[in-house]
């Protein structure tokens, strides 16, 4: 059981300030799982942290190098499906690469792992203080140009996911 503090922000539809949604805030609920997973001091930095990119450098607690974490958002999509409950779906690719400790203005380095990432998720109030959501994420592999063993990698998973992962999460106010 991996238990965090999770926050939600309004957010307005585009230009109509009286259109609104709720959306969790990426940027606390990430900071907030890693040092769950990984401790306290886990998130360094976050340079990046809008609605459709994140970017985040992680210190693994065993004191491993630095790594940078990109989360870019591809496609995402949600509906009600009654009053207490509704499906949200959304598609990122994740970029994890050696962090640059010394010289960010020298030259690329290859990512440790690229990855896109599914999650659908599906809300049920179950009362004025308790949301609870079962979530189903399923990571695929991206062909590399740089990497030939991910590039086999990629043409061996077939465009099927390598990872399905299901989890149960409890939402309860504070």
């Amino acid at each position: 059981v991996l238990q965090y503090k999770a926050r939600f922000v309004t957010q307005s539809r585009g230009d109509d300030a009286s259109s609104s949604y709720i959306a969790a805030d990426r940027e606390f609920n990430t900071k907030e799982i890693a040092k769950a997973a990984m401790g306290g001091y886990s998130v360094l930095d976050v340079p990046i942290a809008t609605p459709n990119r994140f970017s985040c450098v992680l210190g693994p607690p065993d004191g491993s190098n630095l790594i940078c974490v990109d989360i870019i958002t591809i496609g995402r999509k949600s509906e009600s499906l009654s009053d207490d409950k509704f499906a949200c779906s959304e598609v990122v690719r994740q970029i994890v690469s050696p962090a640059r400790r010394n010289n960010p203005n020298g030259a690329p380095v290859p990512p440790l792992s690229v990855k896109e990432i599914e999650t659908i998720s599906v809300y049920t109030k179950l009362d004025n203080d308790k949301i609870q959501c079962r979530q189903r994420t399923a990571t695929y592999l991206v062909p590399s140009q740089t990497d030939p063993l991910a590039f086999k990698k990629w043409q061996m998973s077939e465009g099927k996911s390598v990872d399905v992962r299901c989890y149960d999460v409890i939402y309860s106010r504070a």
